[in-house]
């Protein structure tokens, strides 16, 4: 297989990656450096922006209005996450007003399903997957969309799903180590609350002082700032350029 990627990638006029952690990892297989370029994914902000959901059109009973905070992650519900912070924050949390909500598949589900049975979290709620046409309206119900990385795991890649998140003005709350790839990019924009503690019991005690104290302001400001960076930087239009220089440079 080495010799297959060496031999593939020296006779390309050039390579693109969508982030700087793939282009790392091609390092031992190429001589010329140069020839490597970063083109990130796109949004398509005609389908993902502030103003693309309705939440009259979800399931009332699946997403009911209540006063309280809501926090909400959708996506695998996997080996890449980590679910002790969701766990201990909502245990801790008992009584005040966040809801948690978690939609989506995976070998976790039937883990999670057992611990909220187990500790009585009425305020965690686990849900199928959901149409892909109501993500809008379902990111627009969200005050806070949350993305705890396993530590064992967080090095190996970038959740698309951040930019979407941005895309329609949602601020994030993110668990991860200072120097990988979902903290270093968030870190530039100001657009979540990045949570870099090591130890178990400081993650979740950060996460709730700060639930317990920002303000809606706050929260609708840290979601502003992610739609101009996608605006600016990842929409269609914008990579599509990026692609049609790359072309018209060879």
């Amino acid at each position: 297989q080495e010799v297959i990627l060496k031999k593939s990638y020296s006779e390309a006029r050039k390579i693109i990656c969508v982030g700087t952690k793939l282009k790392r990892s091609l390092y031992p297989y190429i001589n010329d450096l140069d020839k490597v370029t970063v083109i990130p994914n796109f949004v398509d902000t005609e389908l993902y922006n502030p103003h693309s959901g309705n939440i009259s059109l979800l399931d009332s009973n699946l997403f009911p209005t209540t006063a309280s905070l809501k926090l909400l992650y959708a996506g695998n519900i996997g080996f890449a996450q980590d679910w002790e912070p969701l766990i201990r924050l909502a245990e801790r949390t008992k009584g005040c007003p966040f809801e948690y909500f978690i939609i989506g598949e995976g070998v976790m589900k039937t883990y999670l399903e057992e611990k909220v049975c187990e500790l009585g979290l009425t305020n965690v709620h686990i849900l199928p997957y959901q149409p892909r046409s109501l993500m809008p309206s379902i990111l627009a119900y969200s005050d806070l969309q949350f993305i705890f990385m396993n530590p064992d795991m967080e090095m190996q890649g970038f959740p698309s799903k951040v930019y979407t998140i941005m895309a329609c003005g949602r601020p994030l709350l993110v668990c991860s180590g200072n120097d990988t790839p979902i903290v270093k990019f968030l870190q530039e924009h100001n657009c979540a609350k990045l949570i870099t503690e090591k130890n178990m019991d400081d993650k979740v005690e950060k996460m709730m002082s700060w639930l317990n104290t920002v303000s809606s302001d706050e929260l609708t400001s840290l979601g502003h700032n992610g739609v101009e960076v996608i605006e600016k930087m990842y929409t269609k239009d914008v990579i599509t350029r990026e692609y049609m220089n790359l072309v018209d440079s060879l």
